[in-house]
């Protein structure tokens, strides 16, 4: 949770309201935000990969509530979500520009 709050504090107030240039709003976005992102669902799909083996253990073994299961889920998500975002923008956008070089080498 620390690891996702601090890429939302980073990513409204370093690259949403900052006054900064492109370059150092990219590099707080690349450099800083979506590692958090990624760290952030990386331990949250540890955690809930955890808690689902720790269910199937024998009945000696304390399992993990059903809140942490379930907080554990919705962070993954989330993170993931917001990490797949520019990611896939950045891909559109290359996409985009092979298909506008590939018309160009038709085209001449």
């Amino acid at each position: 949770m620390a690891a996702f709050g601090g890429a939302v504090g980073v990513l409204i107030l370093g690259t949403i309201v900052t006054d900064g240039t492109y370059g150092s709003r990219m590099a707080w976005l690349v450099g800083v935000v979506l590692p958090l992102l990624l760290l952030s669902a990386g331990s949250a799909g540890w955690v809930r990969r955890g808690s689902l083996r720790r269910r199937r253990a024998p009945v000696a073994e304390v399992s993990s509530p059903r809140w942490v299961q379930s907080a554990a889920r919705s962070l993954f998500v989330v993170s993931a979500t917001l990490f797949a975002i520019p990611v896939a923008l950045a891909l559109a956008l290359l996409l985009v520009y092979a298909v506008l070089i590939a018309a160009h080498a038709i085209v001449h």
